[in-house]
């Protein structure tokens, strides 16, 4: 028999996005799976494979509505309970401009002000955790990203080109240091 397959691409029908959907009997989540294909991008000072830019985990999907989001929310706000860091809620719409924007944000805004932590702060332009919405068409994909901010925003090249800077900037030190020696040798 053919081996059963685990996964599946999903179209979406929006340009530029590719989806791929886990069969119920893959062990690993959505985002422990993007997790894990970021921190393989930061090791290896690059993307891979370097044709994709995003790496979003999505953990729910549903109508595009403040009620049909929050609910969709709710049971992922798990990881940010006791949360004392900033938190945004980050909002993109393709194929759409019928949503009220401003109605789902406020919704779950509420939501995790009323769920998570009193302690956590909000900042819209650095945050370290993320309530994202994704809206294609007609759904909206949302997620909870508690590592928002250490895997910038879930970019992989930005990641791995990080990685590589930063490996960069150790390497050129050590070969100024090297040169500055060999310049003042006799």
């Amino acid at each position: 028999a053919p081996p059963q397959r685990r996964v599946r691409v999903v179209h979406s029908g929006v340009a530029g996005n590719v989806y791929v959907e886990f069969d119920a009997s893959c062990a690993r989540a959505p985002l422990e799976f993007a997790d894990d294909a970021l921190g393989a991008a930061a090791s290896h000072g690059r993307a891979l494979p370097p044709q994709i830019d995003r790496l979003l985990p999505i953990q729910a999907t549903c109508a595009v509505s403040p009620a049909a989001v929050a609910d969709a929310v709710r049971p992922l706000l798990a990881p940010l309970r006791g949360f004392r860091g900033a938190w945004g809620v980050e909002w993109r719409r393709r194929c759409n401009s019928s949503a009220d924007k401003a109605a789902v944000i406020e919704r779950v805004a509420a939501l995790v002000g009323e769920v998570v932590a009193s302690e956590a702060t909000v900042d819209l332009k650095r945050p370290d955790a993320v309530v994202l919405v994704e809206v294609l068409k007609h759904v909206a994909c949302v997620s909870v990203l508690p590592r928002w901010a250490e895997m910038s925003g879930y970019n992989l090249r930005a990641v791995g080109e990080s990685r590589r800077a930063a490996a960069l900037a150790a390497s050129s030190g050590t070969v100024a240091v090297d040169a500055a020696v060999e310049s003042t040798s006799p």
